[in-house]
């Protein structure tokens, strides 16, 4: 997740592909900032990872509970899941249908575990953090943190699969040919106030 945060305005910029694009959702910069400002000096991953409620919040079911929309995508495609999170700088793990550790922060490892549908039960994501996550963010923050994490990964799922529906090309095709200009005038802002 390369970010960076022009000093003159404090606004966050994220890294896709050669191109800087705002990133000032706000679960982005609240997750940044949070980590930026608040994680404890002398912190350390302990390298074990671990379910939300092991961290000590409440679990909120309505906030716990996943749409489903990325899981059955995954469930679809699960070559593109390992693409996106092979692109994310992911790690395979074992112990599931699929398995990945990924640095949220260069110190701060999470894992995402991914299991098919099968006649019983809807395809299922976890995300599991590091037990000592709470030396880098907030416990409401890990919230905001999993939000952009599965953001990203939807993100770069439809930027690296191979669609083969003539009108999603079209549809990808349209909103590239959007963005280009803005894109491209975005970057050349960047790269001004950095």
């Amino acid at each position: 997740f390369p970010y960076r945060i022009c000093r003159a305005d404090g606004h966050l910029f994220r890294r896709v592909g050669e191109h800087w694009l705002p990133a000032d959702s706000h679960g982005e910069v609240l997750t940044i900032y949070d980590y930026l400002c608040d994680a404890r000096p002398g912190r350390a991953p302990a390298r074990k990872a671990v379910s939300m409620a092991f961290l000590g919040g409440h679990v909120h079911s309505g906030l716990a509970a996943a749409s489903g929309s990325l899981e059955r995508a995954i469930d679809r495609a699960p070559a593109d899941f390992r693409r996106a999170c092979l692109a994310l700088g992911g790690r395979e793990c074992e112990g599931c249908d699929a398995c990945f550790e990924l640095d949220l922060f260069e110190d701060l490892p999470v894992r995402l575990r991914f299991w098919h549908a099968d006649e019983d039960f809807p395809p299922s994501l976890d995300l599991l953090w590091d037990a000592n996550t709470l030396q880098f963010l907030r416990y409401e923050t890990t919230w905001f943190a999993a939000g952009v994490l599965r953001s990203r990964l939807r993100e770069l799922r439809y930027m690296l699969a191979e669609a083969t529906d003539p009108e999603e090309i079209w549809h990808i095709k349209r909103r590239i040919a959007e963005l280009t200009p803005m894109l491209t005038q975005m970057n050349e802002l960047a790269e001004l106030t950095a």
